[in-house]
């Protein structure tokens, strides 16, 4: 189960895989193994597919780390670090 991939199934609706690929440039294999829970995306991928569904990147950045993160308090490690860094700069 991907909690990512559901929320990625869930945005595209009646839209085709090609209807994303072409919308963002990424392939629709790609796409569709994102969705089934088989990869995860990088950074700049999970981007785009945030600007083609108009959803927030932050929103699709926590799915994807609850994802890698089952354990609730190893991902509020992880979201702490990444808070502390962000605030580094």
């Amino acid at each position: 189960m991907s909690r990512l991939g559901d929320r990625l199934k869930e945005l595209r609706g009646t839209l085709s895989l090609v209807d994303v690929e072409k919308g963002t440039g990424l392939s629709r294999i790609g796409v569709s193994r994102y969705e089934q829970g088989e990869n995860v995306p990088n950074p700049p991928n999970l981007k785009k597919l945030a600007d083609f569904y108009e959803v927030s990147y932050k929103e699709l950045r926590k799915l994807c780390l609850e994802d890698l993160y089952s354990d609730p308090e190893e991902l509020e490690i992880v979201l702490e670090w990444a808070e502390e860094m962000k605030n580094r700069r």
